[in-house]
């Protein structure tokens, strides 16, 4: 497995790159298959760029389902 220092900015295309060598290694070292898990992320806009899907569905991972505005528990910010 890769020691990875991100230098900027992560877009979608680095994030693909990520999940590509790490995500796939990390499964391979556990000797799991892509069936065994369900990946959570939130929906940050490299989690849903058309690039990422794109690298799930090429990749058969599931994704778990993560609501467009989950609630915030922090009352403080509405006052």
């Amino acid at each position: 497995m890769s020691n990875l220092q991100i230098d900027g900015g992560l877009d979608a295309e680095l994030y693909c790159q990520i999940l590509d060598e790490d995500l796939m290694e990390t499964l391979q070292y556990y000797e799991l298959n892509v069936s065994d898990i369900v990946f959570q992320q939130d929906n940050d806009l490299k989690h849903t760029a058309i690039l990422t899907k794109q690298w799930f569905d090429d990749n058969n991972v599931e994704i778990f389902s993560w609501p467009p505005q989950s609630p915030d528990l922090n009352l403080i910010e509405y006052l």
